[in-house]
């Protein structure tokens, strides 16, 4: 069976700032593609619906403003898609997958 996943995921324990309307909220992603994330988090944002966040890097040290849209949720975790990532932020987030011993692509 193919994994529909393009790209591979490494654990992590990365800091993520979440806009939500007006309000921040503070998150933690706990998994990290090039592709989008999985959030531990008790928000609970319907399918579809994008959000915009910062997401921390340590190394290289670098903050990625992205757009998620969000792809499942249940009540401790959701799990988002990067959408439009800028070539900064894809720089840096292959440098810190890399280092975390992830191939570019799985596929």
């Amino acid at each position: 069976m193919q994994s529909r996943r393009r790209f591979e995921r490494v654990a992590c324990r990365l800091g993520v700032e979440l806009q939500i309307g007006a309000r921040v909220r503070l998150a933690e992603a706990v998994n990290l593609s090039l592709g989008g994330m999985l959030l531990s988090s008790d928000l609970h944002p319907e399918y579809g619906r994008i959000i915009s966040a910062r997401v921390y890097l340590p190394e290289p040290a670098h903050v990625c403003d992205l757009n998620l849209q969000v792809m499942w949720s249940r009540p401790d975790a959701f799990g988002v898609a990067f959408d439009a990532l800028r070539p900064l932020d894809v720089w840096a987030l292959l440098r810190y997958l890399e280092a975390q011993g992830a191939s570019p692509e799985t596929n």
